[in-house]
C-alpha cells in the first residue's frame, strides 16, 4: 500500500496468515512447533507493518494479532 494507510508518505503492509492441522502453530517464532502443531488446531495471524515519513521524522509501527483454536478429535478408524 502507497503511503501509511493514505494519511502520510511511507509504506504499509499488511500479511494474513492461516493454517490448520500440521501447518499450525502456536508462535510464528517457532515456524509451526508447538502445541498446536497437531491434527486438531487452527491458527490464525495478521500482522501490520508500518513506517510513517514525515519530512527527515520517520515512524516505524507494527502490530501483530494471533488466534489459536482446538478443533474437536476425530476418530478417523
Amino acid at each position: 500500500m502507497d503511503g501509511f494507510y493514505g494519511l502520510t508518505g511511507g509504506y504499509s503492509r499488511l500479511a494474513l496468515q492461516y493454517g490448520k492441522g500440521l501447518a499450525a502453530g502456536d508462535s510464528l517464532g517457532k515456524n509451526g512447533w508447538g502445541w498446536a502443531n497437531l491434527e486438531n488446531t487452527q491458527s490464525w495471524r495478521v500482522v501490520l507493518d508500518s513506517v510513517a515519513s514525515m519530512g527527515d521524522l520517520e515512524i516505524s509501527t507494527f502490530a501483530f494479532w494471533q488466534k489459536d483454536k482446538k478443533l474437536p478429535l476425530v476418530d478417523r478408524r
